[in-house]
């Protein structure tokens, strides 16, 4: 019998032996559903669309009366799409489900859900390839971040677990063990900043994780100019135990002096070397300007190729803080021939004499609260007549202009843990480079106490009217300083920097502070170590005195008396 045209209550279209048969429109008695397309014996057969009153549908194959095989959905309320296979009116095969933010997974579904392998596409980009399980990321699969971070490995509903391997964006892999998706168990990290932690992890962490940095021995180093000696560091853990799984972890050292605020008025040039002027913090109440630190075969090689004219031999100090002087040769300043050269050193300078009186004759005592000079003095070959400055002394040069000027040495290399121990050796302080601005306003410091302790005492009164005070008929507090000044000699200059500063070729007597710092780079796991601080105290050099040969005695021999 041929199909005819009906039209009923909720049905339009072709019928056959009074069932549905062929296409038409069918509209559900509940309002919400309709359905248009193909029909075999009275129920959806063939290719169709199942429309919702919120908005969604359902476009494919139908199987007696049911959504199955190939067909595409859509959700109102959620916005997602499907295309791919169904079973019984849920989707189950293989599919592509899409989301509005931009999430999308192509695989296998059975029952509505992701059910074995698929790829998963995130919003943001990331990636991950893998069995699934009840939506769920489960098996072995794989996971490319957005960062860039890329892993393989075992998921247990959605969480890391079991064995995986994790190669970070940065170079760093971890390979081991995972629960609940960080590092447990047995893992080892080889870090992008060259460090390696082998051992058990716990929730994230190192079980013997690093807490801090501790020096072995002594953090206070009392020495004599001239003299190096080494720094003994140690990785330890909260408790104080040796983090002996610490391995390439990266210590840089560096020295600094203590800052000072430059007095009122005073000027200062711009420092010739490139020294960091940047004040640090450290924990003994006052901040610091970088120190060049240098190693003592730096210095050696100098010596070796005849750099370091009149140097005496180079001393070692260690972990114990024992030192011994390097020798000073002594010299006759009266008998070189001299030559001055300007050093950049506050200009203004006063002397007493051995009576605590002002004093503008030649004589070289000197008050020590008063040091200071302008002037260095050299004999005609360029050599410091005292033994303390050539130059040719390492990091000592004349420039075209003939001005002594010293050059910042080499800084010490950055040394890494081994077995949560690293050391620095050898390492020493050499001579401040050109202009060292925290040397130049200490000395003008120095002078302004020294010139208002003169002129507050009795005895500075009094000089005012002796020498050059008596002939202008002024007192002391009358006198300009730069009349003073102008009659300093050269030896009695040389002699108050000596004192002040020692041998130049090293760091000036006086307060160090050494400064450990983790300066691994990323950073291990995202933590850098509290920087660490030492003490460095460096003392005059001890000169060795010429020893007197003995008078040779002669005995006269007289006889024995009967």
């Amino acid at each position: 019998m041929a199909s005819r045209v009906t039209r009923g209550q909720h049905y339009l279209g072709e019928t056959k032996k009074q069932l549905r048969e062929g296409y038409g429109m069918y509209k559900y008695s509940n309002s919400f559903f309709k359905y248009e397309g193909e029909w075999k014996e009275g129920k959806k057969h063939g290719h169709g669309k199942l429309l919702m009153a919120d908005g969604g549908y359902y476009e494919g194959e139908f199987v007696n009366g049911e959504i199955q095989g190939h067909g595409f959905r859509k959700w109102a309320v959620s916005g997602n799409t499907y295309s791919g296979q169904f079973e019984c009116g849920e989707m189950t095969g293989f599919g592509v489900l899409t989301c509005p933010d931009g999430t999308v997974y192509e695989g296998e579904f059975q029952n509505n859900m992701k059910e074995g392998h698929g790829i998963l596409k995130y919003a943001d980009g990331a990636v991950y390839e893998g069995s699934f399980h009840k939506n769920k990321r489960h098996g072995g699969g794989s996971q490319t971040y957005v960062n860039g971070d890329y892993f393989v490995g075992d998921w247990v509903y959605d969480q890391r677990q079991g064995g995986g391997e994790l190669r970070f964006a940065d170079g760093s892999v971890y390979e081991g063990q995972w629960r609940n998706g960080v590092f447990n168990g047995e893992g080892t990290l080889m870090h992008a900043s060259g460090m390696t932690y082998e051992g058990l992890w716990i929730n994230g962490r190192p079980k013997y994780e690093a807490k801090g940095l501790t020096v072995v021995g002594s953090t206070t180093f009392e020495l004599t100019q001239g003299t190096s000696f080494d720094i003994h560091i140690e990785v330890r853990q909260e408790d104080g135990e040796l983090v002996q799984l610490d391995v390439g972890r990266e210590l840089k050292i560096t020295a600094g002096f203590r800052h000072y605020t430059p007095p009122e008025g005073l000027q200062l040039p711009d420092m010739i070397e490139d020294v960091d002027e940047t004040p640090k913090e450290t924990p003994y109440g006052y901040e610091v300007i970088n120190y060049p630190i240098t190693i003592q075969s730096y210095l050696e090689d100098k010596l070796a190729q005849g750099d370091m004219a009149g140097i005496g031999p180079l001393t070692t100090a260690g972990t114990d803080n024992s030192t011994s002087a390097s020798p000073v040769p002594d010299f006759n300043l009266d008998d070189t021939p001299q030559i001055f050269v300007k050093v950049d050193v506050p200009p203004k300078i006063e002397i007493t004499n051995k009576e605590g009186m002002n004093d503008l004759t030649n004589d070289t005592s000197v008050n020590d609260a008063t040091e200071t000079m302008a002037t260095v003095v050299l004999n005609e070959n360029g050599t410091d007549v005292t033994g303390q400055d050539s130059i040719s002394s390492p990091g000592k040069y004349a420039n075209e202009d003939g001005i002594l000027e010293t050059s910042v040495p080499p800084p010490v290399n950055n040394q890494r843990t081994e077995n949560g121990k690293a050391s620095f050796k050898s390492v020493i302080l050499p001579g401040a480079p050109q202009g060292y601005r925290p040397f130049q306003v200490l000395d003008a410091i120095l002078d302004e106490e020294a010139r208002n302790k003169l002129r507050n005492q009795k005895t500075g009164r009094l000089a005012g009217q002796l020498g050059l005070g008596a002939k202008l008929g002024k007192n002391a507090d009358e006198i300009p300083d730069s009349l003073i000044t102008a009659k300093l000699d050269p030896k009695t200059q040389q002699v108050k920097r000596e004192r002040r500063y020692g041998d130049e070729r090293f760091a000036r007597p006086g307060e160090y502070v050494i400064m450990i710092e983790d300066v691994t780079m990323p950073a291990f796991l995202d933590t850098r170590l509290e920087p660490i601080f030492l003490l460095v105290k460096i003392n005059h050099q001890k000169k060795i005195k010429k020893m007197k040969s003995p008078k040779s005695s002669r005995h006269k021999m007289t006889p024995d008396k009967e």
